[in-house]
């Protein structure tokens, strides 16, 4: 498929979407509300045991590597330690965990950052989050 065709396509969604034109043509109604803002490039969340959300937050890179000619992405990225993990407890967002990997494209200003990817928690509780870098697989994990 056409790379420009498909960035077209999904942005014509994600469009659709925030306007809540897609809710209302199938007759859904769509509310929106900000329950938590200041995330740097969230990915993922998943509510915990306490019942509080848990978001994985790639951040957007860094100055501490930079340009650093990466192959397999086929572009130059900057990393550094920007990456967390935060709860929602209340309203409030809280950092759990800050100073992961980070990496974003060159010259983003830390957009299209990449880092911590999943979170999960096991059946005692315990937290893993995911960061996975081309070959690189790191899991963080909490008790």
């Amino acid at each position: 498929m056409n790379r420009q065709f498909l960035t077209t396509a999904l942005g014509a969604m994600l469009l659709l979407v925030a306007t809540g034109e897609v809710g209302q043509a199938s007759g859904i109604t769509v509310t929106r509300q900000v329950i938590a803002s200041g995330f740097s490039n969230p990915r993922h969340l998943t509510f915990g045991p306490d019942g509080f959300l848990y978001v994985s937050e790639a951040g957007s890179g860094g100055t501490i590597f930079q340009n650093l000619d990466e192959p397999e992405l086929i572009q130059m990225v900057d990393g550094g330690f920007t990456g967390s993990i935060s709860r929602i407890r209340n309203g409030v967002r809280e950092v759990l965990i800050d100073n992961l990997p980070s990496f974003a494209s060159s010259g983003t200003n830390g957009q299209r950052g990449f880092g911590v990817h999943d979170i999960a928690f096991d059946d005692q509780g315990n937290f893993y989050g995911l960061i996975g870098l081309v070959s690189m697989l790191i899991i963080v994990v909490t008790s």
